[in-house]
């Protein structure tokens, strides 16, 4: 054992062409284990260590009679078995399941920030509402009121969030002093 792991080591016979593990016996091809040890070599010369059926020569010979084709399932030799093969039996489907989209995530799943509707302190309106309809009015007015509106309901940007909250922390500071003073 090292580090938690069980160490495995395997010999390899490089002139019988066989390792401890008989991958190479069993496939003729040099398992990683043997061509570790062959690569060591210099040039080395891999047709010594490969199976000779994995030649282009023995290809060639298997592939150079005719094969005849089977153009029809009339012409499959007739096997008898000894028994009859059923297919599967079919699983029974469950009812209707919910759609995926609309499936209620689990609190793991869910991803990205909290959010929460804001609203205006002054009016009570959110911040995405257009303000009421001004018909009657000319359309300068009307654009001036629209872009008014929209100075005063913008969200504040990041940095003016932090100065308030820095702001308030100061404010709850001084009370918590003022309160261990007296």
């Amino acid at each position: 054992m090292y580090k938690g792991e069980e160490i495995r080591r395997h010999v390899v016979y490089l002139d019988l062409q066989e390792c401890t593990c008989r991958e190479w016996q069993v496939s003729g091809k040099p398992c990683p284990h043997a061509l570790i040890v062959i690569t060591t070599e210099r040039q080395p010369d891999m047709k010594k260590y490969v199976n000779g059926y994995y030649s282009v020569k023995k290809l060639h010979a298997a592939y150079a009679l005719v094969i005849p084709s089977i153009t029809d399932k009339q012409q499959w030799p007739a096997v008898d078995k000894g028994f009859k093969v059923f297919p599967q039996v079919a699983k029974k489907k469950k009812g209707p399941r919910r759609q995926r989209k609309n499936r209620i995530l689990s609190y793991l799943e869910r991803t990205g920030k909290a959010t929460r509707q804001v609203t205006c302190k002054s009016c009570g309106r959110g911040p995405r509402k257009q303000p009421l309809s001004l018909e009657g009015r000319s359309r300068s007015l009307v654009r001036m009121n629209q872009q008014r509106w929209k100075r005063k309901h913008r969200l504040p940007s990041l940095r003016q969030q932090q100065q308030r909250l820095q702001g308030r922390r100061r404010k709850l500071l001084t009370k918590k002093q003022l309160r261990r003073k007296r």
